[in-house]
């Protein structure tokens, strides 16, 4: 698997999914560190009827545990964890 940037790997992640995040280390936010990690594995974008809590823990931290990560809301207000990804990506 190709490694990439933080910041790179945010994009990947807004690509498929259709919205933004923001991966941050114990509260502080990593987009601009130079840390490279493999790169987003999926190609297809959640089941829509997954809510944020959902895609954290099955698509997020399975590949990136030593990370947390906030999925972003158009307005760039993190989403609620119970939020459906539908819900998110209409924000958009």
């Amino acid at each position: 698997m190709a490694k990439v940037t933080v910041g790179r790997l945010e994009g990947q992640i807004e690509k498929v999914e259709g919205f933004r995040v923001r991966v941050t280390r114990d509260g502080r936010d990593v987009g601009g560190d130079k840390k490279e990690l493999a790169s987003y594995p999926f190609q297809r974008a959640g089941f829509r009827r997954s809510t944020v809590r959902d895609w954290t823990e099955s698509r997020f931290h399975r590949y990136y545990p030593e990370f947390d990560v906030e999925v972003l809301l158009a307005n760039g207000q993190a989403a609620k964890p119970r939020r459906h990804l539908d819900g998110v990506r209409d924000t958009y």
